[in-house]
Formats: structure tokens, C-alpha cells, sequence
């Protein structure tokens, strides 16, 4: 299994995935909404108020990269930063059609499961966004 933020020519595996899709086949792809560098800082660090104690910081957001992840034990792996509209870009030029764009809300169990700061954390800014795809039938332009 591969993790498409972690692969180096997306661009292929995308077309690889619309070529073995059947028409009317579906395409979900997840892709986490900060890049590599984003993380919380400290903004006004003498204001009384609770909303400005801290920030999420995403420099170079539109910069595209790679850089070392690690998440807990595991060993650190590659991992690239590309803003979401070079995956929508790869995924029409390989023929597929962007039916639907979300970026999910904690729901209810994990607001009861999830410790305080990951809920605070999830309220301020989408943790991904959810890009659904189509394969259309035919071609625009062609017979059925």
C-alpha cells in the first residue's frame, strides 16, 4: 500500500489508477491539509486572550518538496508537500473528473475519544481534505 503524498511520480500512479478504473469507477483520495513545515507557534505571547496564544504556522505552503517524516517509533520516511491542486491537476489530465472536494470535522466519538489538545486542534483547521474523482463513461468527444 502506498500513501500518495509519499510517492515521488504521483503523477503515474494517478494515471495508472484512472487506466485500470472501469468507466463510472470511483477515485477517493485523502491528502493532509498542512505541508511539511506547518506546525503550532506561539503568536502574541502577552495577549490575554486564549485564541491568540498560539497559531498554526504553514510557511511555503505553496512550495512544492520533500522532506523526512516521523511519526512515533517508526523510522523517519520521504514524504513530498504539493498543494492539492497539482493532484486535481493530475487527476484530469489523466481523464478523471473531480465530482466532490470535503475537508472532515472530527465527529462526535472522536470529540469524546480524542484528547483535548487534538479537538482543539481539529476545530481551528481541517486535518485533510477528502478529493473524490470519477471516470467518465466516455471520453468528452467520443462514441460510447
Amino acid at each position: 500500500n502506498y500513501v500518495l503524498i509519499d510517492v515521488l511520480d504521483y503523477e503515474s500512479a494517478i494515471a495508472e489508477i484512472a487506466r485500470v478504473l472501469k468507466p463510472g469507477g470511483r477515485f477517493i483520495c485523502v491528502l493532509t491539509h498542512n505541508s511539511l513545515d506547518g506546525r503550532w507557534r506561539l503568536l502574541v505571547t502577552d495577549s490575554p486572550r486564549r485564541e491568540d496564544r498560539a497559531g498554526w504556522l504553514d510557511d511555503d505552503y505553496f512550495v512544492r518538496r520533500a522532506g523526512y517524516i516521523a511519526w512515533g517509533d517508526l523510522k523517519p520516511f520521504l514524504s513530498f508537500h504539493r498543494p492539492p491542486r497539482d493532484y486535481v491537476a493530475a487527476c484530469k489530465r489523466s481523464g478523471l473528473e473531480l465530482r466532490d472536494l470535503d475537508e472532515p470535522e472530527l465527529s462526535e466519538e472522536g470529540r469524546r475519544e480524542f484528547p483535548a489538545f487534538y479537538i482543539r486542534h481539529s476545530e481551528r483547521a481541517p486535518f485533510s481534505y477528502v478529493l473524490k474523482f470519477i471516470k467518465p463513461d466516455a471520453l468528452p468527444g467520443t462514441r460510447r
